[in-house]
């Protein structure tokens, strides 16, 4: 996952890196593809200069050599009828090969097959079962196909096995809220299939999963402060003639991302100083009661004159919610307020007012936790 971002995003020339060291990486190990696995955009409407620069970097390699997924931020403010922007500025160009109307299909190139797999759109909850099955039953249909050649099985896929950089919470990766329902398939499933291997993007955490070497690949650098502790770069991948695969993780330096609190790690600005470098971020916790020390402050200083960019962040502390409902009035928690109000709303049906509740409690612990 790349996420190119728009020019205005602070993330979009650390994205623009990212993409550079994988072609850099594609010229220094003589591959003969770059696979890019979904979310090479992070918005369904790119700007013209973002994709100007993702251009200027693949025009670097030759033709037919990048094959590209539709992810789910490429369908963020996309209707449905309407292409996606890998389908409208990038399918055409000489140096691609996409899978294009998103939907799942063989690419063949010199022999080799690429089994890609878009980020498949759910049109409600009700619909996911049946999405579910139309998905793994195209899938087993072009695996099918392959018929022993050398294959990479790649696509922007939700599974069942997932992991997250948090136990309870999806992250960056769920940004979309046009939708907050998902297909998954079994990484059992994706083991079964006549390919040589499968990797997937859609979780930025990287992960192994299955029992063939399948897995995540991971986002190629740090998107959002919850992956702060996580490795970032990108896989080198071997399949021979007979479709033995081997893979090497890439790692590369990527900006930093260090979360401070101020209040209980008071003397951590030493080691930032010492380990950060120019374009680095750091957010530092504080409590709004109480004042920096002097030596706090001179470390701050540092950290700016070296140009890490810095964001600060207050702790949020607990305090009571005057809610009105209906004539009612009541002090309680913000959770507690917020689980009033959706259960006084008549019109809600339940599973929608689990999934609010469930978002409002993600909302606030991601507050309070500074992220």
């Amino acid at each position: 996952d790349v996420h190119i971002m728009n020019p205005s995003h602070p993330n979009y020339e650390e994205s623009l890196s990212s993409l550079n060291k994988a072609v850099d990486a594609f010229e220094e190990t003589e591959s003969d593809f770059l696979a890019i696995s979904g979310d090479l955009f992070d918005s369904g409407n790119p700007k013209p200069e973002a994709v100007a620069r993702v251009r200027e970097a693949m025009r670097r390699i030759p033709k037919n050599r990048v094959v590209i997924s539709g992810g789910n931020h490429e369908q963020q403010g996309v209707f449905s009828d309407h292409r996606n922007p890998i389908d409208a500025y990038l399918a055409q160009d000489p140096w691609c090969r996409a899978s294009v109307d998103g939907q799942p299909q063989n690419i063949e190139i010199d022999g080799f097959q690429f089994l890609v797999t878009p980020w498949a759109r759910v049109a409600g909850a009700s619909q996911v079962q049946s999405t579910e099955e139309i998905l793994k039953q195209r899938i087993a249909e072009l695996a099918s196909q392959i018929d022993g050649k050398p294959s990479l099985l790649m696509g922007h896929i939700a599974l069942e096995e997932a992991s997250f950089s948090h136990p309870e919470r999806r992250g960056s990766e769920q940004s979309m809220m046009t939708s907050m329902t998902e297909a998954l398939v079994g990484a059992d499933f994706l083991d079964a299939l006549p390919v040589s291997l499968w990797r997937l993007g859609h979780i930025h955490k990287r992960q192994d999963l299955g029992s063939r070497g399948g897995g995540y690949v991971g986002s190629a650098y740090k998107v959002n402060f919850g992956e702060r502790h996580e490795a970032k770069g990108f896989d080198i991948i071997d399949i021979d003639e007979k479709g033995n695969a081997s893979l090497d993780f890439h790692q590369i330096r990527v900006r930093e991302l260090v979360q401070i609190n101020l209040i209980e790690e008071p003397r951590g600005l030493k080691l930032l100083v010492e380990n950060l470098r120019e374009g680095d971020r750091v957010r530092l916790i504080e409590d709004p009661d109480a004042q920096r020390t002097s030596t706090q402050e001179k470390y701050i200083s540092e950290l700016s004159r070296m140009g890490v960019d810095l964001e600060y962040r207050q702790i949020v502390k607990e305090v009571a919610q005057k809610v009105y409902l209906s004539g009612l009035t009541t002090e309680s928690s913000p959770v507690d307020a917020m689980r009033q109000y959706i259960n006084g709303d008549d019109s809600m049906d339940p599973e929608t007012a689990s999934r609010r509740m469930n978002r409002f409690s993600d909302i606030l612990t991601r507050v309070n936790e500074g992220e």
